[in-house]
């Protein structure tokens, strides 16, 4: 019987432990014994096990690239379809609207709509998305109505291309063309225009012209050549 032996034994026959706290006893040398051999293992490198796309993501300068922005920038506002807007909107540069919107909206960048606004529009670019509009539009450079889209108001806009509805007069600065699914229910003015089979225009229609009307008549007419 060693001295650990006996020294268990005498602490039995003092303190009157029983067989099961005996075993604690044990456990907890033995439990002792490993920590002082565990302090003696030297340290290794720390690992980091944080994901690496958390890593990613906290970088400096990271931008996350993901469906939702797909079609945003850097300088994009986006108004996110579960959103209503009560007030005139000014923005630098583009705007993304999926929600609604009742006020003026004014970019200097490019206007995508995919909501609702009762409200004048004024822009670079404007692309109706099946959206509805109540309001006149003005688009410097370009202008596109999709098929599910609604425009009730004047438009004034550089090339245009047409595929909805619009109740109002359109002023075009260069070419119109109105896909067959097109229905305009005013008068159009443009540089040309090209009109699809299905379209409908109900109002006048007047193509620019720099020309003096004599000139292009003496121009364009072989009769008249025939008879000078």
């Amino acid at each position: 019987m060693g001295y650990m032996d006996n020294f268990k034994t005498s602490l039995n026959e003092v303190f009157r432990l029983s067989p099961t706290d005996l075993e604690d006893e044990e456990t907890r040398d033995d439990a002792t014994v490993a920590v002082e051999e565990t302090e003696n293992i030297e340290e290794g490198p720390v690992i980091d096990e944080t994901p690496r796309s958390q890593h990613f993501i906290s970088s400096p300068g990271y931008r996350h690239n993901d469906k939702t922005s797909a079609c945003s920038t850097a300088r994009d506002s986006v108004i996110s379809a579960d959103t209503r807007i009560i007030g005139k909107i000014m923005s630098n540069g583009n705007l993304l609207i999926g929600g609604d919107v009742e006020g003026d909206i004014i970019a200097k960048g490019d206007v995508r709509i995919k909501g609702k606004v009762r409200g004048n529009i004024s822009a670079n670019k404007v692309e109706l998305s099946e959206c509805s509009v109540l309001g006149n539009l003005r688009a410097e450079a370009s202008l596109m109505i999709d098929s599910g889209s609604e425009v009730i108001g004047d438009i004034e806009s550089g090339d245009t291309s047409i595929d909805g509805k619009i109740k109002g007069n359109v002023i075009s600065t260069a070419d119109v063309v109105c896909k067959k699914n097109s229905f305009i229910l005013g008068n159009v003015s443009s540089d040309s225009i090209s009109i699809e089979k299905g379209a409908v225009v109900c109002g006048e229609i007047h193509i620019k012209c720099s020309e003096n009307p004599d000139e292009l008549f003496s121009k364009y007419f072989s009769s008249v050549k025939q008879e000078s």
